[in-house]
């Protein structure tokens, strides 16, 4: 990802650590597309979440569980409404989170070079 999303990124992870709103939610979006990972908080840690496009989400989905493996954390499968979610605690700290998450997104979705992000809070104020 580009420089200006990770910074804005940090901040944002940042913010959401600060404020610990209830079901507090980071909603991370490739720019013009529509490959999405969620950052909740969770017990004081971030936990990344990959939500499945569908039934047959299946090569997506494997790479975000080998790549959480690799790094060493367990996945845990969840529904969230009527979306299936893989999700994977990634760390406390919003630096080392973001560099996960752009390390995710690579493995997951392929993004590569100065990408940038959408970056979209859900049940708290956003920092800008």
């Amino acid at each position: 990802m580009n420089n200006i999303a990770r910074q804005k990124l940090i901040s944002e992870l940042e913010h959401l650590l600060l404020n610990k709103p209830v079901m507090g939610t980071l909603l991370i979006t490739i720019a013009q597309t529509t490959d999405m990972l969620v950052v909740t908080l969770e017990k004081g840690a971030f936990s990344l979440a990959y939500p499945h496009t569908g039934r047959f989400d299946f090569v997506r989905s494997r790479r975000f569980a080998i790549f959480c493996q690799k790094r060493g954390t367990a996945v845990t499968k969840r529904r969230w409404g009527n979306v299936h979610v893989s999700c994977a605690v990634i760390g406390t700290t919003a630096a080392d989170a973001a560099h996960t998450i752009s390390e995710c997104l690579s493995k997951v979705y392929g993004a590569s070079g100065p990408f940038g992000l959408r970056l979209q809070g859900m049940g708290w104020q956003s920092s800008s």
